[in-house]
């Protein structure tokens, strides 16, 4: 089963929208792109959480068990769950 992220996140929050896009260029400066995938757009969110030492603990050890590896379900300020993973904090 997968975890969920349960702790409160400040607002404001700073979303980042990426395209995962594959570039060719040829000698005459014509450039042709395509997608690298069926959901070539990539969201990262960098987030900011106030709190006591031990309310950090606590999160330190929820993104540690996860290793940068397994998802976990979180609710962004749209409101709409996802599945992330936490690769660096």
């Amino acid at each position: 089963m997968t975890e969920t992220f349960r702790w409160r996140v400040a607002s404001d929050n700073k979303a980042v929208h990426k395209f995962d896009v594959r570039s060719v260029r040829f000698g005459d400066g014509y450039e042709q792109r395509q997608p690298k995938s069926l959901k070539p757009k990539l969201r990262s969110w960098e987030i900011k959480i106030v709190g006591q030492k031990a309310l950090m603990g606590e999160i330190k050890a929820f993104f540690d068990a996860r290793r940068g590896v397994e998802p976990f379900n979180w609710r962004p300020p749209d409101g709409v769950p996802v599945l992330v993973k936490v690769s660096e904090y």
